[in-house]
């Protein structure tokens, strides 16, 4: 039972870790051809006509 389990365990740990690096790989990606200052910019701009309370 145990050995069944452990190996259970690793082979999720396996298959974990080149899911975990393509996330990584992917995000990394993303963030180099997507910028977050437009959106800042934009959300300034937005909030600076309207005065409210979330802005």
């Amino acid at each position: 039972m145990l050995a069944y389990l452990s190996i259970g365990i690793l082979a999720l740990l396996l298959t974990g870790i080149p899911v975990a690096i393509t996330l990584f790989l992917l995000a990394f990606g993303v963030d180099q051809f997507f910028s977050f200052f437009p959106l800042m910019r934009r959300s300034a701009r937005i909030c600076g006509r309207r005065r409210t309370p979330f802005c």
